[in-house]
């Protein structure tokens, strides 16, 4: 009763005279001011009051007044301006989840268990979709595959140019088909795999898929649509991944999305495989061969990454064209493996 009263008065008359009249000590402090007197002195610059004289009898709770005083003074404007902890705004109806800080943790550890497990995944399901699924269609149109590929990139293009015209088709595409390097705002680590599937420029949509286009042929000849399509979606995960690590090791964040990522893993394994071939940069033929084109490619990138050069996500490039170049070395070693055994059996039945 007594500290409502006291709240009471600070709160509402802050700026009151130094004294009070008996009948109001009375009604705020009923049963304390009896036989001997209570007299307030105030401030009247800063409406703040403190007692000056109590009786004996009532010490402990003279302190217990002051020591609301001084809390009242000091300690209010700092605990008004407290910022809430995470729990208390849980129990007022937001989430108790505390932010994803740009850490190790959340930057490099959790992506990484994400993608290990996103590539352990496709490359156990692909072969099951393309042979029980309607997805089996590819197996006998091989080069239709290349179009799909090429047709969802430009349908994410174009949802790209309407986005604005729908909140939550809007939401969706930032969320999804965005990766954002930093914790904070990320939302989804899906983000990481659908990107390589995002564009928003006519010209950063053309370059990737005309490079798709030109070896993604070859390379279904050579891996099947099952390894083809393993290879595209696992170097653009682990693109992300690198884009990712480089970003916390260099705080450096930021948003990407493109198909580059995938296209550089699927270039260096053709690279990787047939180091020799033919390959042209803008219809110019680059000397050498494919091997030079990609030696070159990672050299830029490297380069790229550590003076930061314009706005290309340098790192997803190395990420990807790294998975390519194991995985070109993979499909070598495989295959001279396959053609030592019917080496083998060949000469087994006398032929030399």
């Amino acid at each position: 009763m007594f500290r409502a009263g006291f709240f009471y008065l600070k709160l509402v008359n802050p700026a009151a005279g130094p004294t009070l009249s008996g009948s109001l000590k009375k009604s705020i402090f009923p049963g304390f001011i009896n036989k001997r007197t209570a007299s307030f002195s105030g401030n009247t610059t800063t409406g703040t009051r403190t007692f000056t004289t109590f009786p004996a009898h009532n010490d402990g709770l003279t302190r217990k007044i002051l020591r609301t005083q001084v809390v009242s003074k000091y300690l209010g404007p700092l605990t008004q301006k407290r910022l809430a902890t995470h729990s208390q705004l849980g129990r007022n109806g937001y989430s108790y989840r505390e932010p994803r800080y740009n850490n190790v943790q959340n930057n490099i550890i959790k992506p990484f268990i994400f993608v290990t497990i996103f590539t352990v995944a496709t490359y156990f399901a692909i072969p099951f979709l393309f042979e029980h699924t309607p997805m089996s269609y590819f197996k006998t149109h091989p080069t239709h595959l290349v179009w799909t590929i090429l047709g969802l990139n430009a349908i994410v293009f174009g949802l790209w140019q309407i986005r604005f015209s729908n909140a939550y088709l809007y939401k969706t595409l930032e969320n999804y088909f965005v990766m954002d390097r930093s914790a904070l705002t990320r939302t989804s680590n899906w983000s990481l795999i659908l990107s390589s599937f995002s564009h928003q420029e006519p010209f950063h949509l053309l370059v990737n898929m005309g490079c798709l286009y030109s070896f993604s042929g070859t390379m279904i000849s050579m891996l099947g649509i099952t390894g083809f399509s393993s290879l595209y979606l696992i170097s653009g995960a682990w693109a992300s991944f690198f884009s990712l690590a480089y970003s916390q090791i260099f705080r450096y964040f930021g948003r990407s999305l493109g198909a580059s990522g995938s296209i550089a893993g699927v270039f260096t394994t053709f690279a990787t495989m047939f180091p020799n071939a033919g390959i042209s940069f803008f219809f110019i033929p680059v000397p050498g061969g494919a091997a030079v084109a990609a030696g070159l490619f990672a050299l830029y990138n490297v380069a790229g990454c550590l003076l930061k050069w314009g706005s290309f996500d340098y790192a997803a490039h190395l990420g990807g064209m790294w998975v390519g170049f194991l995985w070109g070395i993979f499909l070598k070693w495989k295959l001279e493996k396959q053609e030592e055994e019917r080496r083998k059996k060949l000469r087994s039945y006398g032929w030399r």
